[in-house]
């Protein structure tokens, strides 16, 4: 399966049960001529992690990806990172969760192929105890290992070697003392045995309250697992006000804006910076009176299409209530391909309306096409090279970036500045007439770019 096939299915489901946390396997497929970016996987109001670059856009895995929404406070897990970086097993991807108290949640995703050589195995094995020795407080590994053969009720393997590769597996599982929570089969096509491939391991048996069987994402056999996690996190949802400038009352804002602006200007004739800052005060203070305001939330709906809920969510209910390992048809199969055509159409409706739109409203148009051409990289937690110490916050972030970079630059010689030779001019401009059209629309604010004192132009 490959994931941005299904990128609607899993904006749905991101939208029906709102998780905090995503994990996908399987991300490229197997065989493409084209390596999959970064803004194809993109999801409002998610950070996103992943490996494809360590598998070569999947030449040597298929790839492995989380979603962490932003009001959490995610970092790369650079300790586990570098274990993988230097093995032969690169199908993994690894963010540490910051928790109340100074405690870590370590969230993993890895996909073992059931092709992988004895040496990859290995480093799987090596991969599970490293985790373990690293001392996290909580720990929360999911994805599609590919053991059939394991019993995760007493743990056990159908076969008694102690060489095979599901018996090492296990005991790298308990060396690292994790705790498995899937009991039922996940995977399963018609005519052959369900089995129970895909694992939810922690570090504790009680941190896992329930897992729930959904439907499969598309048409994978796979089923999607929907967990709650027990764990003490604040979160911080980042919200942003911004004004709704098409329900401006203009007439009113230019009726305050009439003013005698020589006479405001009076005890200020030869100060320009002072004559600005009394004009943006006046200004901002009528746009605040006269444009109502509206707080955005860091999970919007910005950049999504819009889905007849009753219907879709009424699809999704009833293919999940039928869904099991091995029936792939009836009830389940008849909703999931009316969600799929569903969608699409739906996309396809919005996309015109905005190639439609896009004389009257070209910043909407060309919102749109950067939010599927490119994307935006958290900034992970910095370390400081001179004290050594963690850096979080984001105004010592800046401060530290600007160092680094600012020292590439370079540095001015002692003494004055050289002086430019003298020009002669032989051409005199006796005058300069300038004509400009003063009429401006305020009605059209909302399409307007901002400068950096907000003041559209």
């Amino acid at each position: 399966m490959q994931i941005v096939s299904q990128i609607h299915w899993q904006s749905f489901y991101t939208q029906l049960y709102k998780p905090h946390i995503i994990a996908i396997t399987e991300v490229t497929p197997k065989k493409s001529r084209y390596n999959i970016t970064e803004a194809e996987l993109k999801l409002d109001g998610y950070n996103l992690w992943h490996n494809l670059e360590a598998i070569k856009y999947g030449k040597e895995g298929r790839g492995t990806i989380i979603y962490t929404a932003t009001c959490l406070k995610a970092n790369p897990a650079i300790h586990i990172q570098d274990e993988i970086e230097g093995s032969s097993f690169k199908d993994a991807v690894f963010t540490s969760v910051e928790l109340d108290k100074g405690d870590t949640l370590l969230v993993g995703c890895i996909y073992r192929s059931p092709n992988s050589s004895v040496e990859t195995n290995n480093a799987l094995n090596s991969l599970m105890r490293k985790v373990g020795d690293k001392y996290y407080s909580h720990v929360l590994i999911t994805g599609h290992f590919n053991y059939p053969g394991v019993n995760w009720v007493d743990w056990t393997t159908k076969g008694e070697s102690t060489e095979a590769a599901d018996y090492k597996y296990i005991k790298a599982c308990r060396d690292s003392y994790l705790h498995q929570h899937v009991m039922n089969p996940t995977r399963g096509r018609i005519g052959n045995q369900p089995n129970l491939l895909d694992l939810v391991l922690t570090n504790e048996e009680d941190v896992v309250a329930s897992v729930r069987h959904l439907g499969a994402l598309g048409a994978s056999d796979h089923c999607v697992l929907l967990h709650d996690l027990n764990c003490y996190v604040t979160l911080t949802p980042t919200a942003h006000t911004r004004y709704v400038y098409d329900k401006g009352d203009y007439a009113k804002l230019r009726e305050i804006l009439d003013l005698d602006w020589d006479e405001v200007f009076h005890d200020c004739k030869d100060d320009v910076e002072q004559q600005y800052k009394l004009f943006l005060d006046h200004y901002n203070a009528a746009v605040d009176e006269c444009i109502p305001r509206k707080i955005f939330t860091n999970i919007g709906s910005q950049g999504r299409t819009p889905l007849d809920q009753n219907r879709s969510v009424r699809s999704i209910v009833l293919g999940n209530a039928s869904w099991k390992p091995g029936r792939a048809k009836n009830t389940y199969c008849r909703e999931r391909n009316w969600v799929r055509h569903l969608t699409r159409k739906l996309k396809k409706a919005y996309e015109k309306s905005i190639a439609q739109q896009s004389k009257a409203n070209p910043k909407k148009f060309w919102r749109y096409v950067k939010s599927k051409t490119k994307t935006r990289s958290v900034i992970p937690d910095l370390i400081s090279p001179a004290a050594g110490q963690k850096i979080s916050g984001d105004l010592e972030r800046a401060e530290l970036l600007s160092l680094y970079f600012s020292s590439g630059f370079t540095q001015e010689p002692p003494g004055e500045i050289p002086r430019l030779p003298h020009l002669q001019l032989t051409t005199l401009l006796e005058r300069l007439d300038i004509s400009t059209d003063m009429s401006v629309q305020l009605a059209t604010l909302s399409y307007k770019t901002f400068g950096c004192d907000q003041v559209p132009i």
